[in-house]
């Protein structure tokens, strides 16, 4: 069994979309609060965390279609390729990949589409507390076997593919697959009201995580928030000690609202997420319902 927790300690990006070349520190421990301007670029850091998680889940290629294809994605004008550079600080790691309990990592990749318009990774790099994990050569890009310093490196045959998507052997990957999973459960949940185009869902159409429901058994938020309300409504059956945990944290947060609760959507066979205010005399304030323009 494998328990830890996850800190990215460092983003830097060059040339994706509005952010021509942006470097964020987050301090542990503490919020990171993005201010600016209208257009300056707040939401495309969020959305460059949205882009390495699905990178994670399905590739380089899928990753960069979900968010409008290289032409989208590539800030007007650049001259050179995508950059990304992120540093991971991992702590409580009960594994035989780190007797230290900590684990550092630092993963970048830059790429770029081809003349035939495929996207190519023109050079990715992945540093471990005991050195490069990653080398470029003039064979492609070589991943050292951590079990065994001795045995071959595995070769990333694909110049489309990112390494931890290509070589998925745990046993002589670990710290590569540890990463997959770290950039992969970095995902982003849209806002409760609206949410841009590369977070939303492509299968039902759906923009919003408090968008009424089908009840079903999800007892998890999907990447982009789906499926929040049968989470919720499973956690308050199922799992009564941490639904009240989070109940004390939301009333914490909003102290005006008495309960959560799970009415039916007027148009019926869906059910919603509302809450009790008792600034109102308890009326019930229903999260799906959309107000008309004036």
């Amino acid at each position: 069994m494998v328990a830890f927790a996850t800190m990215l300690r460092r983003l830097r990006v060059k040339n994706f979309k509005l952010l021509r070349d942006v470097e964020i520190t987050f301090e542990p421990d503490a919020p990171t609060v993005l201010i600016g301007p209208n257009a300056s670029g707040q939401s495309t850091v969020l959305e460059v965390i949205d882009f390495l998680s699905r990178c994670a889940s399905d590739g380089l290629a899928k990753a960069v279609v979900a968010h409008g294809g290289m032409q989208e994605l590539k800030t007007a004008g650049a001259d050179g390729p995508v950059e990304i550079e992120t540093e991971w600080c991992v702590e409580d790691v009960k594994s035989h990949i780190d007797a230290t309990g900590t684990l550092d990592l630092a993963w970048s990749f830059t790429f770029d589409a081809t003349r035939r318009g495929a996207v190519r990774v023109e050079r990715e790099t992945l540093r471990g507390p005991r050195g490069s994990l990653i080398e470029e050569t003039a064979d492609g890009r070589l991943v050292h076997d951590e079990r065994d310093a001795s045995a071959r490196p595995g070769n990333v045959r694909s110049d489309g593919d990112l390494a931890f998507n290509s070589m998925i052997d745990e046993e002589r990957f670990p710290k590569l697959n540890f990463m997959r999973l770290f950039v992969q459960l970095s995902s982003v949940i849209g806002a409760l009201s609206t949410v841009p185009a590369w977070a939303r869902l492509n299968s039902d159409g759906r923009s919003s995580p408090r968008d009424s429901l089908i009840l079903s058994s999800e007892s998890q938020v999907g990447r982009e928030g789906s499926g929040l309300a049968n989470a919720l409504y499973n956690l308050q059956n199922d799992h009564d000690d941490a639904w009240k945990t989070l109940l004390r944290a939301f009333q914490a947060e909003f102290p005006f609202a008495r309960k959560l609760l799970f009415p039916p959507d007027p148009g019926g066979s869906r059910i919603g997420i509302a809450y009790e205010d008792s600034r109102f005399g308890g009326a019930r304030v229903l999260s799906f319902v959309r107000l008309a323009p004036a």
